[in-house]
């Protein structure tokens, strides 16, 4: 099997959808991260979507839609996120958007973004594991606290 990624293809996409699109593969990617069945391969991939995706969404949607390389930083982060939650599960976020979703008629990006902002408020205040990948080991480092 063949996956053609060619963001060329996406040129023409409308704003609203690139940004729901770009939304659910950050999504996707962030709970990968996140998720406890993540591993050193999935939360290289995830971080590298994450990053690819965040220097070229906002750009995307506005002034620069026309953008092949803000557009391939896009394809690129969608491609990622799919390995990334076929290795390491979804979240609560994803949980949530299939449903309202579908309930809404929306798609799963545009509830995403505001369930994203919602999950992170929620978990202010937690400890999180600092971890250091490197190779095929992980160190946690210790904890720090979710901040605003």
């Amino acid at each position: 099997d063949v996956a053609v990624v060619d963001p060329e293809l996406t040129l023409d996409c409308p704003a609203a959808l690139t940004a729901a699109c770009g939304m659910d593969a950050f999504t996707q990617c962030l709970e990968g991260f996140v998720s406890p069945q993540a591993s050193p391969f999935t939360d290289a991939l995830a971080l590298s979507g994450i990053e690819r995706i965040g220097r070229s969404l906002e750009r995307a949607c506005g002034e620069g839609a026309g953008d092949v390389s803000a557009r391939a930083d896009l394809a690129y982060g969608a491609l990622v996120s799919g390995v990334v939650l076929a290795h390491a599960g979804l979240g609560v976020v994803h949980g949530l958007a299939g449903p309202l979703g579908g309930h809404f008629a929306a798609p799963p990006g545009a509830v995403c973004g505001p369930l994203v902002a919602a999950a992170v408020e929620a978990v202010k205040g937690s400890d999180v594991a600092i971890v250091v990948v490197g190779g095929s080991s992980a160190t946690q480092l210790g904890t720090a606290r979710v901040q605003q």
